[in-house]
Order: C-alpha cells, then structure tokens, then sequence
C-alpha cells in the first residue's frame, strides 16, 4: 500500500458523518480507524445535531484536536435527519465523497483500495465495495460479497449499500439527497446517479463495517414498513440507465422485509417471438410448455 505515494491521482476525499444518535463508544472506533487510513489524502466533515449528547461531543473534539483533518460543522437550520447529511455534504471540499455513520467502521486500507481503481481511469464517479456487520464484540459475520455493476439488480434492491463513493459535483448536480426521502435517501441518490454516468467501478472486497447495535437494530425495524413502499415509488419514478421507461407502480411488488421488490417488465406487442427446442426424453415428467407459451414461446417439443 505504499505505492499509493506515488499514484498520479490523489484526490482529496471528504469523508462525511452526521453525528445525532451514536453510542461514543462506537463513535470513538469509528474516527480511530479512519485516522488511521493508509491513504492519508482524505477530510472528515462531521454536522454536529443540537441534541447530541455530552460524551459523543467530547470525543469528537478530542479527535478534532488530534487531527487537523476532521472538522465539526454545525447546521444553521435542520428539516429532518437527512438535512444533516446535506449540511455535511455542501462543507465538503473532496473532489470525491464517502458517507459513513458514526457507529460503523472502515477498514484502515479502505480508502486505498476505493481510490486505487482511478489509477487505471481517473474518469470513474462511483466507486464501491463489499462490506460485513460487525457485532458488538468486534466479531465480524454477514459479509456482502456484490455483484460488478448490474442496473437491473439495483432496480430491485439497494446492493450498493456501504461503501460509495462518488464524485461530489455530480451528486451536486442532482441535487444532493432528497430532505422528504428519510430511509430511502441514499438509494434514490444512487438512482439519481447512475442515470447521470456509467463510469462505475466495484471493488471486490471488504471495506465497510457495518455495526450492529440497539440503536442500529431500532432504527432499522422503524423504517422497514416505510421502506418497501417508498423504494417501489422511487424505482417507478426513475427512467432505466438506457432510457427505457419503468413499468406502472401496481407492476412493483415490494418485498419490505428483505428491503427488495420485484420488477414484472412489460412485454411490447411487437417484440419478436421467441423459440424454444426441447427434447423430453432426458426429463420425461417435466412439462413447461404452457407456462412458456403463456410468456411468449413457441414450442416445439419432441
């Protein structure tokens, strides 16, 4: 990893925190491994909430004192949890932007290896990795090994997650995250994103922490209800990468629990017929003729 002092691209990445409910606990993890990135060329932009309790607050400007790079901002006005993240967004000086929670944790080469792919093409505007859960006693499980960028995939489910970055003027230039989207507000950004660009890169390998908590645990059966509805809104309301128009709302079937829904794309009348050639004798109780008929095959089936 000492290469990445002799890297042409060095961008400046500001990391950007909200800072309300967090355990200073997990908040002290959480800037203790960001100090200690490999890749040093970063800032971290923490908006501090008015009602953020006295321990989180100290350690913040403990770690403020210590390093020269976090910077606490606070908000001159506050509509919700999300305008927290925008008044972080809009202090940020980084070409490129990493949002991470308070109570979560970076492995100390994440940065490393998110900024290593513009070394081979410098016009990437997102870039993201896998990532795991990490439990109170610090034991890592539940790993999130993802797919290459696959928009069909991202239409039916936040795969994304943790971590993003992405190119802070194209985020701006959407209009940041949505201040009426709480819960769903970072999926709707990568919506938003991903129609402006194709320059997308995924790092295949773990670079995010995602900790699990009361709090976390709380928040996250809060806003599941919401979550599939407003997902389903959302999907309907955005034109696929390519153009195409997605399918009617009643089309969308969502999956709250598993935070996904199912898309049923609509057939076009004048799409040409497809054909299928089955041979029966290697599978003599199998017959799907009819459900391939009714989805627009012809059989021929021997």
């Amino acid at each position: 990893m000492a290469e990445a002092a002799s890297w042409r691209t060095k961008p400046l990445v500001s990391i950007v925190m909200g800072a309300y409910f967090v355990d200073p606990r997990w908040l002290e993890k959480c800037l203790d491994a960001i100090h200690q990135q490999t890749y040093s060329q970063f800032e971290v932009v923490v908006t501090l909430h008015p009602d953020l309790e006295e321990k989180s607050m100290a350690v913040l400007k403990k770690w403020a004192k210590k390093d020269q790079r976090i910077r606490l901002v606070t908000p001159e006005q506050l509509h919700g949890a999300t305008s927290l993240w925008n008044a972080g967004l809009r202090a940020a000086k980084g070409e490129y932007v990493l949002l991470v929670a308070g109570d979560d944790e970076l492995p100390v080469h994440a940065l490393y290896h998110l900024m290593k792919p513009l070394q081979a093409d410098h016009q990437f505007d997102l870039i993201y990795g896998d990532e795991d859960t990490v439990q109170t006693d610090g034991t890592l499980i539940n790993p999130h090994f993802k797919s290459d960028f696959n928009p069909d995939l991202l239409l039916s489910m936040n795969y994304f997650g943790h971590p993003v970055v992405f190119r802070r003027s194209l985020a701006e230039s959407v209009g940041w995250l949505r201040e009426d989207l709480d819960g769903a507000q970072e999926y709707d950004l990568w919506l938003r994103l991903v129609e402006k660009t194709q320059h997308i890169a995924h790092v295949p390998q773990v670079l995010y922490h995602q900790r699990v908590s009361i709090n976390s645990l709380a928040d996250a059966f809060e806003k599941r209800a919401a979550f599939g509805q407003i997902q389903s809104q959302e999907v309907t309301a955005h034109p696929h990468h390519n153009g195409t128009i997605f399918p009617e709302s009643e089309n969308l079937h969502p999956f709250a629990k598993h935070g996904t829904t199912k898309i049923q794309w609509a057939q076009s009348a004048t799409a040409p017929l497809g054909q299928a050639l089955f041979y029966w004798r290697a599978w003599p109780n199998l017959c799907v003729c009819p459900e391939l008929r009714n989805n627009g095959f012809s059989m021929n089936c021997k």
